[in-house]
């Protein structure tokens, strides 16, 4: 379960992650290089985890359950963000092959890049895809307009798509990039997207009317997730996800200048990992 999950965090890994980012930090990276990529899914069982109650009758000798619909258009957004609390390309995947035709009547192919694996999540070579068209052009354009240290930095979880001999060939292709994995089990505290983001993106995607004039259910879902993507992610919310994951962020002007670790951060981290009992809590 989830929960057995986050009682295996593993200290020396815990370790290994905070002292990785302070030794980044004290390099003076550049935020627009320092960035958070991670997957989320609009999926195939919508209520999946949700609780509904009922009232029954003693006598009643069937046990209540709950049929939970079903999505028959899963899909899946890959987003990330930078330390600058600006986004890159978003890139969508699904199990479709071709859009329908009245794909092309939206703005869809100007916001979004797109990408079909098999069952609509990602996968070694949609994480391959998106190197090539989102990451590789960002960074090509950051370095070729910012001056001072050029090496982007990518924080990601431990998925098993994130690391192959394919993927590292596209990284190095690139030139100068460092992963930082995420320690395993941790990603309910220490994954930017995850801390506050995608939790926002689903509850505005929630309460996003589908288009009805679009006839193609699926053209109506992906211009939904537009829709919402749009409406909701903004650099306030950006830094938050940052922040809620220790990397405090000083902003001038509108233009983040200096990133630390926090403290009260590292030691939530250590404690969740079994090191050190978190001190706030028994004050």
């Amino acid at each position: 379960s989830v929960d057995d999950d986050r009682a295996n965090i593993d200290l020396e890994e815990v370790k290994r992650y905070i002292s990785q980012v302070e030794r980044i930090l004290s390099n003076n990276p550049n935020p627009l290089l320092v960035q958070n990529m991670d997957e989320t899914g609009f999926g195939r069982r919508p209520e999946k985890g949700k609780r509904k109650n009922v009232i029954i009758s003693k006598r009643c000798t069937v046990q209540p359950f709950w049929r939970e619909n079903t999505d028959s258009h899963h899909i899946s957004l890959i987003m990330c963000i930078s330390a600058a609390c600006d986004y890159l390309r978003p890139m969508l995947i699904s199990t479709r092959a071709r859009f329908d035709p009245d794909i092309a009547n939206t703005f869809f192919h100007r916001w979004s890049e797109y990408t079909k694996t098999l069952k609509g999540y990602q996968t070694s070579n949609s994480m391959v895809y998106w190197i090539k068209n989102v990451l590789a052009p960002y960074v090509s354009l950051i370095r070729s307009v910012s001056s001072g240290n050029k090496t982007c930095f990518l924080i990601i979880d431990g998925c098993t798509a994130h690391f192959n001999d394919e993927v590292n060939s596209e990284i190095e292709k690139i030139g100068d990039v460092i992963i930082v994995p995420i320690p395993p089990h941790s990603s309910h505290i220490s994954q930017m997207l995850d801390a506050t983001i995608f939790g926002s993106l689903k509850r505005r995607y929630g309460s996003t009317p589908s288009n009805s004039l679009i006839e193609s259910k699926f053209t109506r879902k992906l211009i939904r997730i537009k829709q919402a993507f749009q409406t909701c992610i903004t650099e306030e919310l950006i830094r938050s996800g940052w922040e809620a994951t220790g990397f405090k962020l000083e902003v001038t002007d509108g233009i983040v200048t200096k990133i630390t670790f926090d403290e009260n951060f590292k030691k939530l981290l250590l404690a969740e990992a079994g090191e050190i009992q978190d001190e706030s809590m028994n004050e």
